[in-house]
């Protein structure tokens, strides 16, 4: 009995113990799960406000990238780095190291950092790492954190000085197709292309520069192609429901330049600022992207172009035309030039012309000549059977000056239209009928001038003064053509070459009733007055049939330009930056 007491009472012992063990253990579990979780919910809290001195240091350094070079930005980053973490230095943890790189965000979203080669380049978006450590209290030891940011600020906007799909709808594309069917004269489908019909389609920028291959879009800017690739990029960049008459034009380039080692220079048909951060999102006409490379592609060559009838009043015309560079968008910050050919050119478009004109008469009142033909005296000029003339155009200079994204939205632009040059060799027939003053007839009688003679007159369209330019949203439009200048012709110089034939004739009552001596120095002063009348008449914009409303002006097309000189539209995609830093990624 005792012995199973004793027992009893050893089992009761043995419990007791095993329970004594279990809470120990048990007691230095939870210790060391709560140290765990205390340490760990110190490093989140370093984690957090890591990332918070990220975020708002890349935010103040992004208020740096306004067009400045990497190379220029070195300095100019540690000081605002060390301000900002200056005015952030909250964090917990044994202090905050912070560093940071310029770059830019490439079309798949991730950023890339600039490397010394990109010294020269403009960077559009810093990415700031965060680092620091804390010191765990219960557990010993450190718990190193590490946080990043990235951020960019640009303003920016995307314009188009000149476009071949505006000259579409505006009905002065009449040299388009005959020129661009010239240069796929090789291929008889090409020759047959109606190229007007890729106007009104939109192509992405974006996906154009990913289906060649490009990191980014600003890569376009100095990217070179195989004409090929091109046309295929721009296949499978066509947005949906693209017809399939513009399918098969591209896809008929594309076999045309298949056998060929054709390089385009993407950035000379697309005015893309290299690093400006601006055209993710930018569009582009089809027709523009299409004329433009198809100028590349012809390589600068002559281009000889015979069209039977090229505006009323005008026939048989031949042209030589060398097209440098035709209609551009640029995407860009303010104060970047851009230029509508390269900064060699002094040319952007030359173009030769031979053609013959339909018979027209223009009659002009003349001014009088003291002492020898009485005011107002009548001109009647008898236009030219041929003409030849050679057209030069100047390359304009655009530059983004200004921005504004409130409301209303603003941008405003310096341009210096490129002066247009017009020299022609023609015979003249004219007729002056006034009273001369020298010979003192009674008013029922009328003198009559014959002039005929070769002249040479030389004449400029446009202003060379450089303009301000503003485009307001509203109430002005978005992706809308508006002339940049008042433009305007002068003519500098109608001379006679060799001598004129200048003979006069007395009427009276509608009858020739005979001749009048003239000196020599008259003959000259009269000539002179008919010259200089019959060049008024032929650059008489107001006139359909004048040389330069039937001839100059669907030349000038040729580069996107008129008379009243280019004209520019604001792009509504994308939509206007004005620099406001914001996280990216």
């Amino acid at each position: 009995m005792r012995h199973h007491q004793h027992r009893h009472h050893q089992h009761r012992r043995d419990e007791r113990g095993s329970v004594a063990v279990f809470v120990a253990v048990m007691i230095a579990v939870v210790v060391a799960a709560a140290a765990f979780v205390t340490d760990l919910g110190l490093q989140r809290v370093l984690r957090s406000d890591l990332q918070a001195v990220a975020d708002v240091v890349a935010l103040d350094l992004a208020r740096n990238l306004d067009g400045r070079t990497a190379a220029q930005l070195g300095a100019v980053m540690d000081a605002a780095r060390d301000q900002s973490v200056a005015r952030n230095d909250d964090a917990v943890g044994d202090g905050t190291r912070v560093t940071w790189e310029v770059g830019e965000v490439t079309l798949q979203g991730q950023f890339r950092a600039f490397t010394a080669a990109d010294a020269a380049t403009s960077p559009t978006a810093v990415r700031v790492t965060a680092r620091s450590q804390v010191r765990y209290p219960i557990t010993g030891g450190d718990g190193p954190a590490t946080r990043a940011a990235v951020a960019g600020a640009t303003s920016s906007a995307c314009y188009r000085l000149g476009s071949y799909a505006a000259m579409v709808r505006s009905g002065n594309s009449l040299l388009l197709n005959p020129v661009l069917r010239r240069i796929g004269q090789s291929n008889a489908t090409l020759s047959a292309a109606d190229y007007t019909g890729l106007a009104g389609v939109a192509v992405s920028l974006d996906k154009l520069a990913a289906n060649l291959g490009l990191g980014s879009v600003n890569e376009l800017a100095t990217a070179t192609v195989k004409a090929r690739d091109y046309y295929l990029a721009l296949v499978n960049a066509l947005p949906a429901g693209t017809s399939g008459t513009q399918v098969t034009i591209l896809n008929q380039l594309r076999s045309w330049t298949l056998t060929q080692s054709i390089d385009l220079q993407v950035g000379r048909i697309i005015g893309v600022s290299s690093g400006s951060g601006s055209v993710v999102g930018a569009t582009y006409d089809l027709l523009d992207l299409v004329a433009g490379s198809m100028y590349l592609v012809n390589g600068e060559n002559l281009m000889n172009v015979y069209i039977g009838s090229l505006a009323p009043g005008v026939t048989n015309t031949g042209l030589a035309i060398r097209l440098i560079q035709g209609a551009r968008q640029y995407c860009g910050r303010p104060g970047e030039a851009h230029t509508t050919a390269r900064a060699t050119d002094t040319q952007q478009l030359g173009v030769h012309v031979d053609t013959s004109l339909n018979p027209v008469v223009t009659s002009i009142v003349v001014p009088g000549i003291p002492g020898i033909l009485a005011a107002p005296a009548s001109l009647t000029v008898n236009q030219p059977n041929y003409v030849s003339l050679d057209v030069g155009v100047a390359p304009t200079v655009s530059t983004l000056t200004e921005l504004r994204c409130g409301s209303p939205q603003k941008a405003t632009f310096t341009v210096e239209n490129g002066l247009v040059k017009v020299t022609l060799r023609t015979n003249v027939r004219t007729v002056l009928q006034t009273q001369l003053k020298l010979l003192a007839l009674p008013s029922l009688s009328e003198t009559r001038v014959e002039v005929n003679a070769t002249i040479d007159i030389t004449a400029t369209i446009g202003s060379s003064r450089r303009s301000s330019f503003t485009v307001e949203v509203p109430p002005q439009s978005f992706d809308t053509p508006y002339t940049t200048s008042t433009g305007g012709v002068t003519i500098d110089s109608a001379t006679v070459v060799g001598t004129a034939s200048v003979t006069a004739h007395k009427y009276v009552a509608g009858l020739n009733v005979g001749g009048v001596a003239l000196t020599t120095s008259e003959k000259n002063a009269l000539a002179q007055s008919a010259v200089d009348g019959s060049a008024r008449a032929y650059f008489d914009a107001s006139r359909p049939t004048s040389i330069l409303s039937g001839i100059v002006t669907p030349i000038l097309g040729l580069a996107g330009a008129e008379i009243a000189g280019s004209r520019l539209s604001l792009n509504s995609a994308p939509a206007l930056q004005c620099g406001t830093p914001r996280l990216q990624g």
